[in-house]
């Protein structure tokens, strides 16, 4: 190693333990790419979920399952179960399976399935094949997904396998999040802050929804690229109640919606019964759904 190569190596990447090449996106999802069935599938479900915020499909959009994928085999379980239930259902619920391989933390906790799939050691490049075959099982089953993508190319290789994407309430002040959002090809939820602000929810929205300029990775080569979006039009709001209290009662989400048309936005929202509006107690799901459902059924169709 030369000098001026030694003196870059500690100038760039001092901190870097080690760098492992990747194939290109294109490529990661071959299998994927090769069976029409799988794409058909999850692009009819994305326009199914459209529909349904825009108001032209009357059913609701539930999105249910585990806090985050851990255990494949157990997810995979799950999702039998919830796939069998979907069908049976279908009339009147969109089933949508929630599988969150990445977890935007607080404090130093384990950050998700992508990053340490055995839960203890850092091993990003297994975690990414295996989140990708377990998404893949999941479309198999015709049960469409809903995720977060925290990394910033992540989508790039695993957006095509999802349905609908989540920004979380540590992220909807990020800029790059917003960015990021307003390039995808499906509808887009932002979450209210930890503090419980609708207002900076909104403003990701509106930002997400005009044209931005972002860095990703080329699809097909997966050389650095700049991206310029169209915006996207899909983005809307999700109530996850706060540090201020849950937010799913009718005035909360009154006063939600008053927000969005002040902003020219759709009115239609999803609430999260977890989160802040169950305070992080499971069994306090159950009366933030039944509250959530006695609101639709007394004729309010923005939920």
């Amino acid at each position: 190693m030369n000098q001026t190569h030694r003196a870059m190596s500690k100038l760039s990447d001092s901190n870097i333990r080690s760098i492992v090449p990747i194939v290109p996106p294109k490529k990661f999802l071959e299998r994927f790419l090769a069976d029409k069935e799988l794409g058909d599938f999850v692009l009819n479900s994305r326009r199914q979920i459209v529909d349904i915020l825009t108001g032209k499909d009357p059913r609701m959009l539930a999105i249910v399952g585990p806090c985050s994928m851990d255990r494949p085999e157990a997810g995979l379980e799950y999702a039998k179960r919830l796939a069998e239930l979907s069908q049976k259902l279908n009339k009147k619920l969109f089933i949508v399976m929630r599988a969150y391989p990445e977890k935007s933390r607080t404090r130093l906790a384990w950050p998700g399935y992508m990053q340490r799939p055995n839960l203890k050691d850092l091993d990003m490049e297994n975690g990414l094949y295996g989140v990708r075959d377990f998404l893949e099982e999941l479309a198999k089953l015709r049960l469409p997904v809903a995720t977060e993508f925290v990394d910033s190319i992540a989508s790039q290789y695993l957006a095509l396998l999802v349905s609908w994407v989540a920004v979380g309430a540590r992220a909807v002040e990020n800029q790059g999040y917003r960015d990021r959002a307003s390039g995808l090809s499906m509808p887009v939820g932002f979450k209210n802050s930890i503090s419980g602000n609708i207002q900076t929810a909104v403003d990701a929205i509106v930002w997400a929804q005009n044209p931005n300029s972002f860095l990703g990775i080329d699809f097909e080569t997966g050389q650095a690229a700049i991206f310029t979006s169209e915006g996207n039009p899909y983005s809307h709001l999700v109530l996850r109640g706060g540090d201020s209290g849950p937010n799913y009662d009718s005035t909360s989400v009154a006063d939600a919606i008053i927000q969005l048309e002040k902003a020219q936005l759709s009115p239609h929202l999803v609430i999260d019964c977890s989160h802040g509006n169950s305070q992080k107690i499971a069994e306090r799901q159950i009366p933030a759904c039944n509250a959530v459902l006695a609101q639709r059924l007394a004729g309010n169709k923005n939920i």
